[in-house]
């Protein structure tokens, strides 16, 4: 059976009276991180060393929803670990309880997500070539990246369960003074979209993820997100605030 995936969102008013995004499809989804967070369009950095912008100092970041299923609940934890034979090279996002992310660098600055574990439902998905945040973007630049898709299911004996498809492309927006619970920001904001197929399943999905330079991820708002596992733990539309972090390493 197809099932497919859309996100019906109303449309509030408040980003786009501010004029800060004209696209209003941006605007729609921006606003639900609520009044006082996204304060002021800035210029837009080159983002020159995405390793800088992508949070992965090793220990727990704190989220707090502000919108959608989850709201009400107190925190989200995510933890980053290094890996330790590649320390400064490959590193792991604990999202929650159970969603685990391997993220790595490649062509020396770029950033990589390679793999999804969803041990709550006991898979395992390869994504091949993964899906990329170069280096040298800059505002406006947009790219994308065919990808297969291979899930084992756990514990893993190396049999295939299921075999897909993943077209991932990101869009670099602009760069934005936003304000949460841990502080102010100048951030990066990427639009990323998804279409996956595995199985009998279609599914489409949209986030919009700041990056703040040296912190990481201060805010996203996501669609509904079927983790690839984007295929099997379905997730529906939310926003979260960073509320804590880990201090930046010694260099």
């Amino acid at each position: 059976m197809r099932r497919v995936l859309t996100l019906l969102l109303c449309l509030p008013a408040a980003a786009i009276a501010q004029g800060l995004f004209a696209d209003k499809e941006v605007a729609k989804h921006i606003d639900q991180l609520g009044d006082g967070v996204v304060l002021r369009e800035i210029d837009a950095p080159v983002i020159q060393d995405p390793t800088n912008w992508v949070g992965r100092q090793e220990g727990i970041y704190r989220y707090r929803y502000v919108a959608g299923d989850d709201h009400g609940k107190v925190e989200q934890l995510e933890r980053h670990t290094p890996d330790p034979a590649r320390p400064k090279l490959a590193w792991t996002r604990h999202v929650g309880e159970s969603l685990i992310e391997g993220i790595d660098v490649v062509d020396g600055q770029g950033i990589r997500l390679h793999t999804e574990t969803d041990l709550e439902h006991g898979y395992r998905v390869e994504i091949k070539p993964g899906i990329t945040l170069p280096p040298g973007t800059q505002v406006g630049d947009s790219w994308r990246s065919d990808n297969t898709l291979t899930v084992y299911q756990l514990p893993d004996t190396g049999e295939v369960a299921h075999r897909g498809s993943l077209d991932a492309s990101r869009r670099y927006l602009g760069a934005y003074r936003v304000r949460v619970p841990a502080g102010e920001f100048d951030a990066v904001l990427i639009e990323e979209k998804y279409t996956l197929n595995v199985g009998p399943l279609n599914a489409d999905d949209r986030r919009y993820v700041f990056y703040a330079r040296d912190v990481g991820m201060v805010a996203e708002v996501e669609g509904l997100r079927a983790s690839a596992l984007i295929v099997f733990r379905m997730t529906q539309d939310s926003a979260k605030v960073l509320t804590a972090y880990p201090s930046p390493a010694a260099p």
